[in-house]
C-alpha cells in the first residue's frame, strides 16, 4: 500500500499529531480533545447533554356525550412506543376518529 493509515495524512492533523503525542502520561487523550476542538465536536465526558423541551401539553380529548348504556366497542393501541391507549365507543368509526386524533398527537 502506499499510503500509511495509522498516520494522520493532513498538515493540520500531522502538526496535532507532532505536538500532542510526545510520549507522555496522557498524550493520547490530549490528542482527542485537540482534534475535538479542531473539528468542534463537543467532548461527550465533559458536557453534558440537554434534553429536548417537552412538548406542549394540550387539552384532552373530549368524548361525545354517551348515547346511554356500556360502551360496546374497545381497542388498544400503542401510539409511541409502550404508551398504551384503551379506546372505548359504540362503533368502529367513532373508534377509528378517536385513534386517528390520538395518533396525530404524536406526529
Amino acid at each position: 500500500m502506499s499510503e500509511n493509515f495509522a498516520r494522520p495524512t493532513t498538515e493540520s492533523a500531522r502538526k496535532l499529531c507532532d505536538e500532542k503525542l510526545d510520549g507522555s502520561y496522557g498524550g493520547y487523550e490530549a490528542l482527542k480533545a485537540a482534534f475535538r476542538d479542531s473539528l468542534g465536536i463537543p467532548n461527550p465526558a465533559a458536557e453534558t447533554m440537554s434534553l429536548p423541551p417537552t412538548p406542549v401539553q394540550q387539552a384532552p380529548i373530549s368524548a361525545p356525550a354517551q348515547q346511554g348504556g356500556q360502551h360496546t366497542h374497545e381497542r388498544v393501541i400503542y401510539p409511541n412506543g409502550n404508551d398504551r391507549y384503551v379506546i372505548t365507543g359504540f362503533s368502529e368509526d367513532e373508534l377509528l376518529q378517536k385513534e386517528a386524533r390520538i395518533r396525530a398527537m404524536f406526529q
